[in-house]
């Protein structure tokens, strides 16, 4: 039996249409080191979903995923999905809009070292 995923589209009835439409849902994808304050990874996908909304106009279905492990900071984005009712899911090969990586700053990538797609979808969170 194959878990039950989130559709790549769903049926948003924001009031920016005079009916309901279509809209992508926003995946995130969270990961990075495996213990970090629970309060970074909060407050980081907080940050995500007020992006879309200045993005979009409104704040669109958003599906939290994560690869590997459950860590430390899976479980705060857990815990951030399921207080916000946003779907948590494991990541298989959808692709994502967003990316929150927890990183030490010596382990940050340097400019230039990841290509313009990742650069432009990847947000890097220094982890003391």
């Amino acid at each position: 039996m194959t878990a039950t995923r989130t559709p790549e589209l769903y049926t948003c009835t924001c009031d920016l249409k005079p009916q309901p439409h279509l809209f992508p849902a926003q995946r995130v994808l969270v990961d990075g080191l495996p213990d970090v304050d629970p309060q970074q990874v909060h407050d980081a996908l907080t940050g995500m979903q007020y992006e879309f909304y200045m993005a979009y106009g409104h704040v669109p279905l958003i599906v939290v995923m994560y690869d590997g492990e459950a860590t430390a900071t899976v479980e705060a984005a857990r815990e951030w999905a399921s207080s916000n009712g946003t779907p948590f899911e494991r990541r298989d090969d959808e692709s994502f809009s967003e990316r929150l990586m927890f990183v030490r700053p010596a382990d940050r990538p340097v400019w230039g070292a990841i290509g313009p797609v990742e650069r432009r979808r990847t947000h890097f969170y220094d982890v003391a």
